[in-house]
């Protein structure tokens, strides 16, 4: 009689014994797979920061060639009226001294 009991008793360590082992391993899996998680986000947080400093050095570049073109066209606007008005300077000035 004591005999099965044992039996039993022993069966069931041998099966806690392997449902343990099965957990330990797929912790370890999990473990294991969660490292690489990390890791992967940690690049890309890295990632991330650069091209965000990128795309702030795009913008600020951006924005000094829009200052760069508006004084251009501010400077060509500021020629063709100087040249503009310059016979009526030069006409004006031609009458006066004809007075």
């Amino acid at each position: 009689m004591m005999s099965v009991k044992q039996e039993q008793f022993d069966s069931q360590i041998r099966l806690t014994i392997m449902q343990n082992q099965q957990l330990t391993d797929e912790l370890d899996y999990q473990s294991l797979q969660t490292e690489k998680v990390l890791i992967k986000n940690q690049q890309l947080e890295n990632q991330l920061q650069l091209y965000k400093k990128e795309l702030e050095i795009h913008k600020l570049v951006q924005h000094e060639l829009i200052n760069k073109k508006m004084m251009a066209e501010q400077s060509l606007v500021s020629r063709e009226r100087s040249r503009s008005i310059m016979p009526l300077i030069e006409t004006t000035h031609f009458q006066e001294n004809e007075k």
